[in-house]
């Protein structure tokens, strides 16, 4: 196509855009709507072309609700802001002297960072560059440091009575796999069993198994498994009972059954063993002394991948760091949820989006109490999209079709992989927002927020509107 014919195509489709932000909702949002019962009270919607700096389209835009994991669009795009894509965490690694002999002669201490992938990889590389410091045995205690998050008194069940599951683990400095186990079960045939283990094991834990092998095929293999955690003095046992089918071969669970201090130690344990070291010690909790002798610091991955994993994968514990994180970088240690919600609210002061109405609990969007309006959504990503770090927040997105959280909706025609959206769902509440490059080539900022009791259904709706805007657009 020539420059000629090319300009005046641009010119045609201007002059069709309509001069003011349409004030209804486009009538397959609204037929949907009403299909699964949900009122247009209920629901807010903000459209935003980013190229001609104009509203597209406004829907009680600015009344402030529940946006569920959404909310990890403000805690991403306010660490990248304030932190920059190649900030790190780091967990350092001290003696109150040098090693001697290869031996530490007393307790090796562990300084948590905050960092939210610190898994079973990164802490055994980084044991490994310890023993590369010259370190082989230990002659005292592990001791870990913390102090960088203020501890969380809190019930992990209290969202929704489920305080085993890997989503509702809280935040902490040493946090290690998520705070979770990788329990594998596998089919023994030949003997007759059922064998259970954990990956890594975490410290002062048992497992008692009580499940049984029997006949049958692999319908739905968790299905038949019941799991209690029973704490004892100093110890916990994990028991495992029900029934495991022959035809399942094998299954995997996460659960968090442990203490963040023994999900690390049974790790440290582990892999210190495998790298060839000699430790004979117990866990505590303490502070690195002032003059302690730093013997190796591990770095995490860069801010710029973290978000990629808290968005895409919807990660709620990565998200929680994030917040603490801010709020020890920017308002001093420790790091509590309290200074993290002060440091946002002040940030989308700064950058004029406002923080009337906005209420962030933990950073995740796992939470009843959590508000902001459509419009301020669409002005963090508004600004986000003109921001240095734009291409590092664009590409944390899922990619409908493709992967993430939008790996099954919008998946067909020509639509497929022209969205950068964030979804969030909880009870009453189903949320969507993003960057919609529509086929003329516009890039549109989309934030849909429904909060009723038939919010579950609202999915249809929200990708209604998404499907109208690339093809109108």
């Amino acid at each position: 196509m020539n420059s000629s014919r090319r300009f005046l195509l641009i010119l045609v489709c201007a002059l069709a855009m309509p001069a003011q932000a349409l004030s209804a909702l486009p009538q397959a949002m609204l037929t949907q709507l009403k299909k699964n019962r949900i009122p247009v009270s209920a629901v807010s919607v903000y459209v935003r072309d980013l190229d001609a700096d104009k509203t597209l389209l406004s829907w009680n835009a600015g009344v402030s609700r529940n946006p569920a994991s959404v909310m990890k669009l403000v805690t991403t795009a306010a660490a990248l802001d304030m932190l920059g894509p190649t900030f790190q965490w780091k967990t350092r690694f001290a003696a109150i002297a040098a090693p001697v002999h290869e031996t530490v002669r007393g307790d090796l201490y562990i300084k948590g960072g905050g960092d939210p992938h610190l898994v079973s990889e990164s802490f055994w590389a980084d044991l490994r560059h310890l023993r590369h410091q010259g370190v082989r045995a230990i002659m005292g205690d592990l001791v870990l440091d913390t102090s960088y998050f203020q501890p969380l008194a809190e019930d992990p069940g209290a969202f929704d009575g489920e305080p085993l599951r890997s989503y509702n683990a809280p935040p902490h400095a040493l946090l290690f796999n998520f705070r979770s186990v990788h329990f594998y079960f596998y089919s023994d045939t030949l003997r007759g069993k059922v064998t259970i283990v954990a990956d890594p094991p975490p410290g002062n834990m048992k497992i008692r198994n009580q499940v049984k092998l029997v006949k049958g095929k692999c319908s739905s293999k968790m299905s038949r498994i019941r799991m209690a955690v029973k704490p004892h003095e100093g110890t916990t046992d994990v028991v495992f009972s029900g029934s495991f089918p022959r035809g399942c071969g094998g299954a995997e669970l996460y659960r968090v059954v442990a203490s963040p201090e023994n999900n690390l130690f049974g790790a440290f344990q582990s892999y210190w063993k495998e790298l060839g070291g000699s430790f004979t010690g117990q866990v505590k909790t303490g502070v690195v002394p002032a003059k302690a002798k730093v013997l190796y610091t591990g770095k995490s991955l860069p801010l710029a991948d973290i978000i990629r994993k808290v968005n895409k994968n919807s990660n709620n514990v990565m998200a929680r760091q994030l917040l603490l994180t801010l709020a020890a970088e920017q308002k001093g240690e420790p790091g509590t949820r309290a200074k993290g919600a002060q440091v946002i609210a002040e940030w989308l002061d700064r950058i004029g989006v406002g923080s009337t109405g906005f209420v962030v609990e933990n950073g995740a969007g796992l939470s009843r109490k959590g508000r902001i309006s459509a419009a301020s959504l669409g002005g963090v990503l508004e600004y986000m999209y003109h921001s240095k770090n734009m291409p590092e927040y664009l590409s944390s997105l899922s990619i409908n079709g493709r992967d993430g959280t939008m790996k099954k909706r919008l998946k067909h025609g020509q639509i497929l992989a022209a969205a950068r959206m964030k979804t969030g769902t909880i009870d009453h509440v189903k949320a969507i927002a993003g960057y919609l490059l529509t086929h003329q080539g516009r890039h549109l900022a989309v934030v849909v927020l429904i909060n009723h009791d038939r919010s579950g259904a609202g999915r249809w709706a929200q990708d209604k509107l998404v499907q109208w805007l690339y093809d109108r657009y």
